[in-house]
């Protein structure tokens, strides 16, 4: 296998909340190394100047999440600062606080690259040139950035373009994102997508020719579902008062995306003692979207948990009833699967990604249709046990689709491609 010299960028990964985009940025870098042997090196851009200390200072805004950034030095920083090698094999860094994703690999620095929000704040810098010592073969963006490395190909990753799909559901300035995503594919050797639902999505909305969009889709690792749990939802059962085979899941921030509030009304409009189960923080405009269930929350009818680990969120994919996802718009709609690898049924929507993605190994409903979304809740509970388990296996094999190993098989074919 070919050395590649692959730069990734590091701006979900140093955000101080999580994302569905930083695990996707993760996740790429553990796998080329895993399958290929491919060590990418990543850009941070933290607020970190070239001392004895710049490894510990580093880590410690990483591990704290803490995102430093001087506005007013913006213009001088790119003219004044060089991009800083950060040694993570330093006897001064703790080897045990490393995440998986940055072992072995090599990390740079540019201080304040990232300010701004991605840059399109600044409309004298469309685009900025950065040089990298080392060569770089591929500068690969997880996220839409004007970012260029110079003497290196560009290869951008677009999830979704979902604020012209759901304009009123997002709170992205329009023009802004138009400009950032135009530019984006202007400056790009190849764009990736997930889904082909995405691949149209943007096909409709820019001049782009499709053979310059390639859908890879993403991965899941069956065997992270597969470690023992039992604990973790004992302590839960206890916690929240919820039992075995005994709830619907739901796993979402409560926003008006993710269609939480169409879920709920459904919810309490079915008979059933079951409960439902809400994971997923609080986001734009949560406290409408509950204010209709405030009884059934008092009761315990209506289960919120605003934060679940890795371990627990598996443990309540396993014990669940059914999982409901409804969602209005997904670019791919990971959590179906990972319920699915939980051995968990799952009812999602009939729009965008999800069928797609979730084929015959769902029961589907219209999420714009509370009617619908009550008879798919209905005909779940109506299930007997052989067509559950039937559509349990449907979902174990429709997981093994979307196997790591393919994953990056087609991402290393889109490197290929430019090079």
């Amino acid at each position: 296998m070919k050395n590649y010299k692959i730069l990734i960028d590091g701006f979900n990964l140093g955000l101080s909340k999580g994302s569905g985009i930083k695990y996707y940025t993760q996740n790429l870098i553990i796998l080329l190394n895993k399958y290929f042997n491919i060590k990418p090196s990543v850009l941070f851009g933290f607020d970190i100047v070239d001392t004895p200390v710049k490894e510990v200072d580093f880590m410690s805004k990483l591990t704290n999440n803490v995102e430093t950034i001087k506005k007013t030095n913006f213009l001088k920083s790119l003219i004044d600062n060089k991009i800083i090698d950060i040694n993570l094999q330093v006897s001064n860094i703790d080897q045990a606080y490393l995440e998986q994703y940055l072992k072995n690999n090599y990390v740079l620095n540019y201080i304040n690259i990232y300010n701004n929000r991605l840059l399109y704040k600044k409309s004298m810098l469309k685009t900025i040139n950065l040089n990298v010592d080392n060569k770089t073969d591929i500068f690969h963006c997880t996220y839409p950035l004007n970012i260029n490395i110079k003497n290196s190909k560009k290869i951008t990753t677009i999830h979704d373009v979902i604020p012209f799909v759901l304009p009123d559901v997002s709170l992205e300035n329009k023009n802004k994102f138009f400009n950032l995503i135009n530019n984006t594919i202007k400056t790009s050797d190849k764009i990736i997508t997930i889904s082909e639902s995405s691949k149209q999505d943007i096909l409709k909305w820019f001049d782009i020719s499709p053979d310059k969009i390639v859908n890879t889709y993403q991965s899941i690792n069956i065997s992270e579902f597969q470690i023992d749990v039992k604990k973790n939802f004992v302590y839960l059962s206890e916690g929240f008062q919820i039992k075995n085979n005994e709830y619907f899941l739901f796993v979402g921030n409560i926003e008006p995306k993710k269609n939480v509030g169409r879920v709920i009304q459904a919810f309490l409009n079915i008979n059933t003692d079951k409960k439902l189960v809400i994971v997923g923080k609080k986001a734009w405009l949560w406290e409408d979207l509950l204010k209709g269930s405030k009884a059934a929350i008092e009761k315990g009818k209506i289960v919120i948990i605003d934060y679940a680990s890795r371990k627990d969120l598996i443990a309540l994919y396993k014990n669940a009833f059914f999982f409901i996802f409804p969602s209005l718009y997904e670019g791919f709609g990971l959590p179906p699967l990972e319920a699915m690898a939980c051995k968990c049924p799952v009812i999602t929507s009939n729009t965008s990604s999800l069928p797609e993605v979730c084929d015959d190994a769902a029961i589907y409903c219209d999420p714009y249709n509370i009617e619908s979304i009550i008879n798919s809740m209905e005909k779940a509970l109506n299930m007997d046990i052989a067509q559950r388990e039937e559509l349990i296996a449907k979902g174990i094999k429709r997981v093994e689709f979307f196997n790591e190993k393919d994953y990056t098989n087609k991402v290393l074919n889109v490197y290929k491609s430019v090079l």
